[in-house]
């Protein structure tokens, strides 16, 4: 059991409740006029389901769950027999599955899965790092884990994003979820994004602090939660909330939409609560570094106080990272869970990392890194333009992945190395897909 350091112990108190001094709280005349700019030119439309295709969704769910109960009702009387996986010798325990759980997994998922879930894989650049430091740590960061490829890692990071210091970690998914406790607990509370990823969720639950959920990108209703939350306080205690947190995503992975990060930051500013942006989607691919959103915007990275990220898309690895002042890293290696229990980052993962992140900051001695966010942000701006053109609505990805059972979709991940060629393919096919299924319902 290791021993909670002097670093994860409660400093004396030098702010004001809820956040920042006041030289810290509000924005100047200039920041105001530029929040206003944005204000004006930021567009964001999202389309509702159309009424028709809401009715036809539910009337398919509904064939294709009366036919799973007449196929196992037939299959009870023995008359027919089916070749599938059984639970065996279990009399005494309860069922690994529901009866509604595995009639959803047999007759949606598992068809679905032969569609989409066929694995890519590349090669990573990483030969050397497994020759010098093998497949795995086999250990945890504070024990044997920590090679000089993970230290490298984590100041080059810390470099690329903007901030102080960064740590890495073996899994996406467990960033969110294990690290989220350690910075905030029962006194405190959470006011995340009504579509937040599962993982951001999970950690919030997990912290034992209040959670209060605003509307999707919504900001008038982020403020109401905020200016609630300061006037009433902790209704357990009728005292003043210790810390509040606002968590939300630089781009949400299921809807596509970008954060308004600098009305953001003005809100977090104005009531003096800490901001916490999940960069999954965004790091590597959005703003003209590649940097995320903060770069997209032009927001100072020191006006986000945590700055979170994963390798396992721009980056063609796997893991994630936490970026934020010295202080809060510090904080973060003395009492995570991932810190503690899981094993550290493989050494070629973060070799691929480090050779990824070298090639889009230019340090690798070529321009290739500029080139490709050049031709990523072509390929992305000239296959949607194209698809508005063809009025495509593409739908795939179903419940529970999407919670809503009208609003499935198909996420396609553009990269710089696809050519007109592969893009016009790809949308010749979506066009005869579109028709074949009726699913061009996109309005102007």
């Amino acid at each position: 059991m290791p021993v909670r350091t002097h670093i994860s112990r409660r400093r004396p108190q030098k702010f004001y409740k809820n956040g920042f001094p006041p030289e810290r709280n509000g924005l100047s005349a200039l920041q105001e006029e530029k929040l206003k700019e944005f204000r004006e030119s930021f567009v964001e439309g999202f389309q509702e389901t159309p009424l028709n295709e809401k009715i036809w969704s539910f009337f398919f769910y509904f064939y294709m769950f009366c036919f799973a109960f007449l196929r196992d009702f037939v299959v009870k009387l023995g008359l027919v027999t089916i070749n599938e996986p059984k639970e065996y010798k279990n009399e005494d325990f309860a069922p690994l599955f529901t009866d509604a759980e595995n009639r959803f997994w047999r007759v949606f998922y598992i068809p679905i899965s032969w569609g989409f879930n066929i694995p890519i894989s590349s090669t990573p650049a990483a030969e050397e790092a497994v020759k010098k430091n093998g497949l795995a740590c086999c250990s945890s960061r504070h024990e044997f884990g920590s090679f000089t490829l993970h230290n490298e890692l984590e100041a080059l990071v810390a470099r690329y994003v903007g901030k102080p210091a960064a740590m890495v970690f073996g899994m996406g998914f467990a960033t969110n979820s294990t690290n989220i406790p350690t910075l905030v607990g029962p006194k405190d509370l959470i006011i995340s994004d009504e579509l937040n990823h599962r993982s951001l969720a999970t950690g919030a639950r997990l912290s034992g602090a209040e959670i209060k959920v605003f509307k999707h990108n919504n900001m008038k209703s982020l403020e109401s939660v905020l200016r609630e939350s300061v006037l009433t306080g902790n209704p357990r205690t009728r005292r003043p909330w210790e810390k509040i947190l606002i968590i939300v995503e630089g781009v949400y992975s299921m809807e596509g939409s970008v954060l308004r990060l600098p009305e953001v930051v003005a809100l977090k500013k104005k009531y003096k609560a800490f901001l916490y942006l999940d960069e999954a989607h965004s790091i590597g691919a959005v703003g003209p570094k590649g940097r995320g959103v903060t770069d997209h915007f032009g927001v100072d990275p020191a006006d986000v106080d945590i700055m979170m990220g994963t390798f396992t898309k721009s980056f063609g690895a796997a893991g994630g990272y936490i970026a934020a002042t010295q202080e809060i890293i510090d904080h973060i290696r003395g009492s995570s869970h991932s810190a503690v229990y899981a094993s550290s980052m493989s050494p070629p993962v973060a070799m691929q990392i480090l050779s990824s992140m070298k090639i889009i900051m230019g340090e690798d001695g070529t321009d290739e890194g500029k080139k490709r966010l050049a031709a990523f942000a072509e390929n992305t701006r000239g296959f949607f333009r194209a698809m508005a053109e063809r009025k495509i609505a593409a739908v795939a990805i179903c419940f529970p992945a999407v919670t809503n059972l009208t609003q499935c979709r198909i996420r396609i991940c553009l990269s710089a190395k696809h050519t007109r060629q592969m893009l016009d393919e790809i949308l010749n096919a979506i066009d005869e897909i579109g028709d074949l299924i009726g699913a061009k319902q996109l309005r102007k």
